[in-house]
């Protein structure tokens, strides 16, 4: 808008000291004009209910971030291609974009806790040592930002981590090892809001941040698991509900393959640190002459102290008969592990017959909360 006078040094120089007193009362109006001209650009001036009260705030765009201040938090605008879009830089300098074409940044905005969609993980296409993550978004860990990939990334767990696409990806302070749960996160540069992906084999990332020196906020979106070699166990993966179903494409040794009716507590094939709810295949045959009798194998969660102490959770059947027999595909059955991957099973007899059962993982769905 047009002010009545322009306030400059030259403005603020008069009255002089020479000046006559007559004119004081014109200069004493004229400079409540001119206030008031520029305090209503935002503040009310009409009656004295209303009378500085802020209609509006109105910005500046500046041409660059403001220096922060400790203690101090500062909302201020700036051009983005093109377009003046609402900022804000906290006391420790992190800069946060609030508005972007008309409407609120996504992440600026406080996600809902746990919130995390895509970002699902695939064998890229060298599999024994690469992974790729979808595009997708999440909250992070402590439900500050929201994290966003527009475009996948691949990184590579046999190279030390670096930014970007298609490169390293593993924390210099580790070495690689075989059978081992690496976990993927989606890390955000403090800077700027970017993203990046790496793995590590803690749950708080503080391995790969070492080396990600510019980025702060994390959020695991899933995990690899190594091999008897130190390569990437092969898998299919599809995103359900939230969490995550992964499917391995190459049978895991057994890991349970016993006569004993006695509880076991087997390490499953699943990864390490997180509960899942693992996907399990049981089989059972004869092992002897097997009479009148039955034999029923039964799985738990490894949440429990034991294995379950009632004939709940029944799973897979033997028939009765004199005859031998093996049941080849078995059951396929879905146990929560502990974070340990453990669970529980026993076989539950009738009669005088031997039975051998296998446990095998056939996969797992990940829930990926924090």
């Amino acid at each position: 808008m047009a002010f009545s006078r322009t306030w400059d040094t030259a403005y603020e120089a008069i009255p002089a000291d020479t000046d006559q007193a007559k004119e004081g009362a014109l200069r004493i109006r004229n400079l409540k004009v001119d206030i008031k001209e520029r305090a209503e650009i935002d503040h009310e001036h009409t009656d004295d209910t209303k009378g500085g009260f802020h209609k509006k705030v109105t910005l500046p765009n500046l041409g660059s971030d403001p220096v922060f201040i400790a203690s101090t938090g500062i909302a201020y605008t700036k051009d983005v291609d093109g377009i003046t879009e609402l900022f804000y830089v906290d006391s420790g300098g992190t800069v946060v974009q609030i508005t972007t074409v008309g409407a609120l940044k996504e992440a600026s905005i406080i996600p809902p806790r746990n919130h995390i969609s895509g970002l699902v993980l695939s064998n890229a296409a060298v599999p024994n040592t690469d992974i790729t993550v979808g595009i997708g978004e999440a909250a992070d860990s402590t439900r500050v930002n929201l994290l966003e990939r527009a475009t996948a990334i691949t990184k590579q767990i046999d190279n030390p981590w670096v930014p970007g696409n298609d490169l390293g990806g593993f924390p210099t302070a580790l070495t690689l090892t075989a059978n081992t749960t690496y976990h993927l996160f989606l890390l955000r540069k403090t800077s700027d809001g970017t993203t990046d992906v790496g793995f590590d084999d803690v749950l708080n990332a503080s391995n790969l941040l070492a080396d990600a020196t510019d980025y702060g906020k994390f959020r695991r979106v899933g995990s690899a698991l190594t091999d008897g070699s130190s390569n990437i166990k092969a898998f299919v993966s599809a995103e359900m509900g939230g969490g995550v179903e992964y499917e391995w494409l190459n049978q895991a040794a057994d890991d349970v393959n016993t006569t004993s009716e006695a509880v076991q507590n087997p390490t499953t094939n699943v990864p390490l640190g997180i509960s899942v709810l693992g996907r399990y295949g049981v089989t059972i045959d004869s092992a002897g002459a097997l009479g009148n009798s039955r034999a029923f194998i039964r799985l738990s969660s490894g949440l429990l102290s034991a294995g379950l102490a009632a004939s709940n959770n029944l799973r897979a059947t033997a028939a009765a008969g004199t005859t031998s027999f093996a049941v080849p595909g078995g059951a396929m059955n879905s146990v929560i592990t502990n974070t340990s991957r453990r669970i529980f099973t026993d076989m539950l007899k009738v009669g005088a017959g031997t039975y051998r059962y296998h446990v095998w993982t056939r996969g797992y769905n990940d829930p990926r909360i924090t």
